[in-house]
């Protein structure tokens, strides 16, 4: 019997303990490879006796290029999730496999760094899309916002992103009224994730390396002072200070509404396979 195959037996059988214990000497790429083969068992690898294993593994958790860096757990986000999805992500880049990228989709809803590596490369194609591959760009964008709250500052910045991606594709297709709507957009996703930056510490660890704000923009901002400034003057007249005002009033009633039913909520994930 395999390693992998004892794994599963364990799990048929609910001995959760013994099935923590077997993986404990298991190698990441072990871990993101099983994950990845056996998506039906994901939820089991959440149950409570898994729960030291996770947290020390994300803990453990290096980058070669900064050992300091370590992660943190982040609230919203169960241990399981944040490993599995950065392994699943540093498995996929390193094999360019599309295939298993996709495959991994169960943990896509909650994995900052494989929704961020699906957006990069929608983002080179953009310039060459037609109206109806933007519209379908803009849908998609517009699913994400649940996304957006579970990573706090990092997640909305992610939007902001894409939001002004979209309105340069816009303009490019000469439908300024999406252009506006754009940038107004993006005004509000700023507005959000400077209104939650300050309970984002762990998620802006996580998702930047322990580097900072500047990761998360093409022009390297560290601050969202210097973001928000360089969106007006790319957005010009199309966001004038009433409309700015009107989605910043948007963006503290979202705020609030996050805040009072629990933002930080765990999320159920629901296993999908194409």
């Amino acid at each position: 019997m395999t390693s992998e195959e004892k794994l599963r037996a364990f799990l048929k059988a609910q001995q959760f303990r013994e099935a923590a214990q077997w993986v404990t000497s298991w190698t990441n790429k072990q871990l993101a490879q099983f994950q990845c083969a056996n998506p039906q068992y994901h939820n089991l690898l959440q149950e409570p006796a898994f729960d030291e294993f996770w947290h020390n593994r994300l803990t453990t958790l290096r980058l070669g290029k900064h050992p300091s860096f370590h992660f943190q757990s982040q609230p919203g986000l169960k241990d399981a999730d944040l490993v599995t999805g950065y392994l699943l992500y540093i498995l996929a880049v390193k094999k360019g496999d599309k295939e298993l990228e996709s495959r991994a989709d169960f943990v896509n809803n909650v994995s900052m760094h494989l929704v961020r590596q699906r957006l990069h490369s929608v983002f080179i194609q953009l310039d060459q899309a037609n109206q109806a591959e933007v519209e379908k760009f803009a849908a998609h964008l517009y699913n994400l916002e649940a996304f957006a709250r579970l990573h706090g500052s990092p997640g909305y910045l992610l939007l902001t992103n894409g939001y002004m991606q979209l309105g340069f594709r816009y303009k490019q297709l000469m439908a300024m009224e999406q252009v506006a709507a754009s940038y107004q957009t993006a005004w509000k996703y700023l507005h959000l994730a400077q209104l939650a930056e300050e309970g984002s510490e762990a998620s802006i660890n996580n998702a930047y390396f322990g580097q900072g704000l500047g990761l998360s923009n093409p022009y390297q901002l560290n601050s969202l002072a210097e973001m928000k400034a360089l969106c007006t003057n790319v957005a010009g007249d199309l966001l004038p200070l009433t409309t700015q005002r009107i989605e910043e009033n948007n963006a503290r009633l979202a705020y609030q509404h996050n805040s009072e039913f629990g933002h930080h909520e765990e999320t159920e994930i629901s296993v999908r396979l194409r």
